[in-house]
């Protein structure tokens, strides 16, 4: 509340926020009020709440930021609420979001504030779409968004929600529809076509979800990552590892001769 907060190599795991007989519970991760707020290599996981079960904001200012870090398996109660409902602009660059249960959609903008997403993977699955563009201020950039459907459902949640006219990307983005309004520099194909690990620790701070060598995502671009915030480009990946010449689409960027396999912690070599 009214403050200046940055967490670096953080967990928010296990938090419930409870509902009171007079209000629906917000913020199980964090509740963020006419504040500032970044992350970095944090991770936000099987946090509880009505609405909003990773993190929740009111009326912050400048931009709330989110580098390098993964939110999954949250809950949230309300069937038309979202995991991550920002209080101001949002920014989340090489992250990953994923199996989270509940609710209607991943990430909801407020009015009037923007949501710039790049270079992350966000995986939902059945009816949990991804993101509910009130304000028509989303940008996409160099993104896995990928909804997995119920099996013997078919359809699942939509990508996004847009607001008619808006055209969020600005390419490089792996979609499992058309409800993103996808360019020429994207690509449409469904999860069961994406070649992904499941998330997991490959090494690095965080869970990521890992791209297999035959993934359509690797070199998906003709030059390294751009930067559509700072104008430079993208020199890592959420691993911290090395992007190259050619960008991979994701938080995470497959390395020459790697075949991704899960590390289980602790690891002792010797």
């Amino acid at each position: 509340d009214r403050a200046n907060v940055t967490l670096v190599h953080v967990r928010l795991t296990n938090n419930e926020a409870l509902k009171t007989s007079k209000y629906d519970s917000i913020g199980g991760g964090i509740m963020s009020y006419n504040s500032r707020l970044s992350l970095l290599y944090c991770e936000l996981d099987h946090n509880k709440a009505d609405a909003g079960s990773a993190y929740a904001g009111g009326f912050d200012y400048g931009i709330t930021s989110i580098r390098a870090s993964t939110i999954h398996h949250n809950t949230v109660n309300l069937e038309l609420t979202s995991h991550i409902y920002p209080g101001t602009d949002m920014l989340i660059i090489n992250s990953t979001i994923s199996d989270n249960q509940g609710g209607r959609y991943n990430i909801e903008t407020r009015e009037g504030k923007s949501l710039t997403i790049q270079n992350s993977t966000i995986i939902s699955r059945g009816e949990l779409g991804i993101v509910n563009n009130q304000s028509g201020n989303l940008a996409l950039l160099f993104n896995i968004l990928q909804v997995i459907p119920t099996p013997g459902v078919g359809s699942g949640g939509e990508v996004c929600y847009l607001s008619e006219g808006n055209e969020p990307s600005h390419g490089g983005n792996f979609f499992s529809d058309d409800s993103c309004g996808p360019t020429t520099a994207d690509a449409v194909i469904p999860y069961s076509g994406m070649s992904l690990g499941p998330l997991a620790n490959y090494g690095g701070w965080t869970p990521t979800i890992s791209l297999r060598p035959a993934s359509p995502a690797v070199d998906f671009g003709s030059g390294k990552c751009p930067g559509l915030v700072y104008g430079q480009t993208l020199a890592e990946d959420q691993r911290d590892k090395d992007r190259d010449s050619r960008c991979d689409s994701g938080s995470f960027e497959l390395q020459p001769g790697e075949n991704p396999t899960v590390v289980y912690l602790p690891l002792i070599i010797k």
